[in-house]
Parts: structure tokens; C-alpha cells; sequence
């Protein structure tokens, strides 16, 4: 007996990606504003260097998450499931690693 998804899943996720997508966008809106009324800058220095630093991170993981995607290609079952676990994991790598060198400030500049 083959494992058979439900139609409502590629629905579902692609749902709660713009969900995400639109709590962010909020979120950044706010503090922006919050920004603003207080007269600091919306980017100081610390969260450029820390954006460039998770960059960074994030590429040289993610071809580490695209090398696994593609020795164990045949765990896919299509394709588009292999080039989107790939993306939003390259996403997922870079917002943890954002959210690191934001917290720990463990870059060495």
C-alpha cells in the first residue's frame, strides 16, 4: 500500500508560507515606524555586519543542505519537492543564522 498526501497539503504550505511572509512584513512595518518616531536609524552597524555575517553562513550551509538534497534525490518523489525543501531551507538557514549573530554577536569584525 503506497503512502498517498492529501490534495489539501500543497495548499496548506503554500498558505502558511504567505502567512509567514505577511507576519514578517507586518513585523517590519512596525518596526520601522517604531524607528522612525524615535529618530534612530532603521539598519545601525551591528545589524549590517550581522546580515552580512548570516549571509555569508547561510550560502556556505546551504551548499552543504543542496549537496545532501542531491545525494539522497532519490528520497524525492518529484522534483519540485526537491528544489523547495532546498529553498526554504536555504531561507531557514539564514534566519537562524541571522537570529544568532544577532543574539550572540559572535563575529569577529
Amino acid at each position: 500500500m503506497a503512502f498517498e498526501t492529501s490534495p489539501l497539503l500543497p495548499v496548506g504550505i503554500a498558505l502558511l508560507t504567505i502567512l509567514i511572509g505577511i507576519i514578517s512584513f507586518v513585523f517590519q512595518i512596525i518596526k520601522r515606524r517604531k524607528d522612525l518616531e524615535a529618530g534612530t536609524p532603521a539598519d545601525d552597524e551591528f545589524t549590517k555586519l550581522a546580515k552580512v555575517y548570516a549571509g555569508n553562513q547561510a550560502f556556505l550551509y546551504s551548499m552543504y543542505l543542496w549537496l545532501l538534497i542531491f545525494v539522497f534525490n532519490s528520497a524525492f518523489t518529484k522534483n519540485e519537492t526537491m528544489i523547495g525543501v532546498g529553498v526554504l531551507g536555504s531561507g531557514l538557514i539564514y534566519g537562524v543564522s541571522l537570529w544568532y549573530f544577532k543574539r550572540t554577536s559572535a563575529f569577529n569584525a
